[in-house]
């Protein structure tokens, strides 16, 4: 053998066993790996002859047993070239180590092994990654600090070089360590950002490569199509008569168009589809146009010499109903290769014409829906801060009442206030009814007992020129619903509709039951198949264009003027969070109709707890748990003047300390479900592993779906909507404390 044929077989030796270059950096890290093993062999090995010599002659057997331990593990990293990548790169950097932390030790810190254990840590990262970088960093100053240790102790050789005092020792120290974890760090996020980039890279071409082969399929599909076609249009030209029957038994049109654009000849097909055509000129036949059709395959026949000519062509038909074909116009030849005519097989795709209409009409309700989604989200995050400002200026105007002192002076102002206040709370609540913040309050209930009921109270949305007339079966199913909400989606759609009433009109008010089958839900997206309750809103209005019935539930939307309000935003949402679904079917001039679909259920009412009265001499010790400070004040406030004794937490953390550390018994914790450091569902279960015995009540600016539904299902006793009211809050209090 050849040195040239040695080195080539040691260095095919150095390639990685287990990964191709294909495999980006994992196969290159392994060839620096194996480019490394292969460097300490044969220099280990040149190193080791002259070292084993002075050792032996110096009688300096440590060294002998070192030198040859490094070596031997050197051989099994390379021998034993199966072993996981990870197992061999720790191997060889571990004996990296060893070599830096031995000649520190043997010679000083100012000779060669500090360069060793800098070279580990930047191999550390090139090989395993920052994390294995930083124990190699670690492990570096942690050997540095030992090896200065045992040499202001005295336990190293006299005579080494070393610094004169400990200061320089750390200063030098830390900034090797500085260095060194620097170094290591970049080289780690370097080769981590190359192997990301590699595995993007590979990725991509592995959807190129697919997507390749898709096409080249793809290809020879249409190709094979196209040639099924020639042959078909052959057999047309060579058998017109057999053509004709075979087109008339699968649908197919066909016909031969003369030089001046004229129908020479029509199978049935087409004349049933079009009348009697032969003889006129084929755009007058087809489309009832003057000029020949842009893209017409005959005049690509023609005009240009095609061979084939494949275009799509929309047409009227006999009852004036648009239809779509595709057309194939190929030429007729007479004995001397002179094109005489053109041959045009027509073919029908008007149903898929119309699927892809659908389709694109079901795509933009999609996106209509996702829009409002995020409106949505908007709309409950104003309402739940709005909420909170709401409770605190509710609040401070209850304890004013109660200052003796000052409400006669100021009594005057307070009705005003609070009607405000309380016409801010029903703003939020429609933004919260937008957002799909949830239900507050449900029941079942039957509609038409709802409609009779709710009428008298919301008939004052419509004018006084309109008549209201209900079309109420003697029973209906009931269904799940708020009846607040439910009242508030009567009221806007009354109001819309005495807005499209400019006159003198009718409004027509319907409930019935009706099951949507899966083939309704397929042309309805979000409406599920299932039994509804149906309650339908008629009026006789203007009625709307389709852009102005497509904007109908966007929020402040309105033909009159910008911010007219939340009415049918807020129908929708509260729709929608009944699990319900709403259309609305109007054309100008020809009215409107809005359908609520509900989901029937079996069942009976729930019974109605009274309201107690208001109790100011209570007892007992309420933890308040609210991160807004106005609303903790005002609360705590509250709490104080109804009897109780008030603990105060301002974070997660706080009211654990509170629950661990307070001295005394802690009777109800009023919990907000979003605090700055933690949420309420990860509070509640840790406040009962240090009191089991707390009662917690859930308030919010949100509604009771959602997150406090959450911790409600957890075990937690009671929910409050912010604002609240002293009364409110008294009662909620006084019922929770009773259940012990």
């Amino acid at each position: 053998m050849t040195v040239k044929s040695i080195l080539s077989a040691f260095i095919q030796k150095l390639y990685p066993l287990n990964s191709s270059r294909e495999d980006g950096l994992v196969y290159w890290r392994e060839c620096i790996l194996h480019a490394l093993l292969g460097v300490a062999l044969v220099l280990g090995l040149v190193a080791l002859v002259p070292a084993l010599a002075l050792a032996i002659k110096e009688e300096l057997w440590g060294l002998l047993v070192f030198d040859i331990c490094m070596y031997l593990s050197i051989v099994v990293l390379v021998v034993f070239r199966n072993w996981s990548y990870e197992l061999r790169a720790a191997g060889i950097l571990i004996v990296a180590l060893a070599i830096g932390i031995w000649v520190t030790i043997s010679v000083g810190p100012l000779s060669g092994g500090p360069a060793w254990l800098f070279t580990v840590a930047i191999f550390s990262g090139l090989l395993l990654g920052l994390k294995a970088a930083l124990i190699a960093v670690v492990l570096n100053g942690l050997s540095l600090g030992l090896i200065g240790w045992l040499a202001f102790n005295g336990h190293l050789a006299d005579g080494q070089p070393f610094f004169s005092s400990m200061a320089r020792a750390v200063a030098a120290g830390a900034n090797f360590s500085a260095l060194n974890a620097g170094a290591a760090i970049t080289v780690s996020v370097l080769v981590h950002g190359l192997q990301e980039t590699a595995e993007k890279e590979k990725a991509s071409k592995e959807i190129i490569r697919k997507e390749q082969a898709r096409l080249i399929e793809a290809r020879e599909d249409l190709k094979n199509e196209v040639e099924v076609r020639k042959q078909a249009e052959e057999a047309l030209r060579v058998e017109r008569d057999t053509l004709d029957r075979i087109t008339r038994s699968v649908g197919a049109g066909l016909a031969v168009i003369s030089r001046d654009y004229r129908i020479v000849w029509a199978n049935d097909i087409l004349k049933k589809m079009f009348g009697a055509i032969e003889g006129q000129p084929c755009q007058k036949a087809f489309n009832k146009a003057d000029e020949v059709c842009s893209g017409c395959g005959a005049r690509d026949v023609f005009d240009n010499g095609k061979e084939e000519s494949l275009h799509e062509q929309t047409g009227r038909d006999l009852q004036g109903n648009v239809v779509y074909s595709q057309v194939i116009a190929t030429p007729i030849r007479d004995a001397k290769g002179n094109v005489t005519a053109a041959l045009e097989l027509v073919i029908p795709i008007t149903e898929r014409k119309q699927a892809e209409e659908e389709r694109r009409r079901l795509e933009g309700q999609l996106e209509q829906a996702r829009k409002m989604e995020a409106i949505a989200t908007l709309a409950g995050g104003i309402a739940h801060q709005f909420n909170n400002l709401l409770s605190a200026v509710s609040g401070n105007i209850e304890l004013m009442k109660l200052d003796d002192h000052d409400r006669q002076k100021y009594s005057r102002y307070f009705t005003p206030i609070e009607n405000s206040i309380q016409r801010m709370a029903k703003l939020t609540g429609q933004l919260l009814a937008y957002a799909r913040g949830g239900k507050y309050r449900v029941s079942h209930v039957s509609m038409i007992e709802f409609v009779r009921e709710t009428l008298p109270l919301v008939e004052h949305a419509l004018k006084p020129t309109i008549t209201v007339e209900t079309d109420l079966p003697e029973k209906v199913a009931l269904v799940t619903i708020d009846v607040t909400q439910m009242q508030t989606v009567l009221s806007g759609i009354l109001s819309n509709a005495s807005e499209a009433i400019e006159k003198t009109g009718h409004v027509l008010i319907s409930c019935r039951d009706e099951h949507i089958t899966a083939e309704q839900s397929k042309e309805t997206p979000g409406l599920v198949p299932g039994d509804y309750v149906v309650l339908s809103v008629t009026d006789n209005g203007k009625g709307m264009d389709e852009n102005t019935r497509q904007r109908i539930f966007e929020p402040f939307f309105s033909t009159k003027f910008q911010g007219r309000g939340l009415e049918m935003a807020s129908v929708y949402g509260i729709i929608k969070n009944h699990d319900g679904w709403i259309s609305v079917d109007s054309k100008p001039l020809r009215g409107t109709t809005v359908k609520i679909f509900l989901p029937a259920i079996r069942g009976e009412a729930p019974a109605i707890k009274p309201v107690k009265a208001l109790n100011m001499e209570n007892s007992g010790t309420i933890l308040v748990i609210e991160d807004e400070e106005m609303v903790l004040d005002v609360t705590s406030s509250m709490l104080q003047n109804l009897g109780y004794r008030v603990l105060a937490a301002r974070s997660g953390e706080e009211a654990l300390r509170i629950a661990d550390s307070h001295d005394g018994q802690i009777d109800v914790a009023l919990l907000d479900i979003i605090l700055p450091d933690m949420g309420g569902k990860e509070i509640y279960p840790r406040l009962l592993a240090s009191r089991p015995n707390l009662r917690v009540i859930v308030c919010s600016g949100y509604t009771l779906n959602g997150p406090a539904q959450e911790i409600l299902k957890q075990g937690a006793q009671g929910f409050i909507q912010k604002p609240y009211t002293m009364a409110a809050l008294s009662e909620k209090l006084s019922a929770i404390i009773d259940l012990k």
